[in-house]
């Protein structure tokens, strides 16, 4: 985000709905519990500070019916906007929670960049930085086998498996990146 912001392509203030329309309908509860729009506009700001009243809750309804459409493979900007037919848990800016602003932000840079969040990360982080086993789709970088420790305390292998990435279509710009 930073990089698009330098060439002029992307600025802290954009606002979110600029580049994802979904987000021009973002709204929050009232103290009654009756859906209002914001009254802050959510911005490029905000989500890299993640204060955009976004949250982690991937169990919503828009999200398991996008996921029942899409046969469990949305793309980056069907995912995210989903995120928002559900109300922010507080007016962007008006405090901090860690949550999916940065899946969100990977979206705005898909737009700003004209590129794909993955292919953009590999043009322009990985490969300049010779990062060559580093990248979003763990069967196109051989991931090594992982292990855990259960609940005994013994070491087991697991299956490499991210709940917060839908699949190949999906690039998560929080957590998509694998790297041997």
């Amino acid at each position: 985000a930073m990089r698009l912001i330098e060439e002029g392509k992307l600025s802290l203030d954009d606002l979110v709905e600029s580049y994802l329309p979904a987000y021009k309908d973002a709204f929050v509860l009232d103290e009654r519990g009756n859906a209002v729009p914001v009254k802050t506009k959510m911005t490029v700001r905000h989500l890299l500070t993640m204060s955009a009243g976004l949250s982690y809750n991937l169990q919503t309804e828009p999200v398991k019916k996008l996921l029942q459409e899409t046969g469990g493979k949305p793309t980056t900007e069907q995912a995210v906007s989903a995120f928002v037919k559900t109300p922010l848990l507080f007016e962007p800016g008006a405090r901090f929670e860690y949550s999916l602003c940065h899946d969100v932000l990977a979206a705005v840079i898909e737009k700003a960049s004209g590129k794909r969040f993955s292919a953009y990360m590999d043009e322009n982080i990985f490969q300049p930085l010779g990062m060559t086993d580093s990248g979003f789709h763990t069967e196109s970088k051989g991931i090594y086998d992982m292990y855990a420790c259960d609940e005994t305390g013994k070491i087991r292998q697991v299956e490499p498996n991210n709940s917060l990435v839908f699949g190949d279509n999906y690039d998560s710009g929080g957590a998509g990146v694998i790297s041997n």
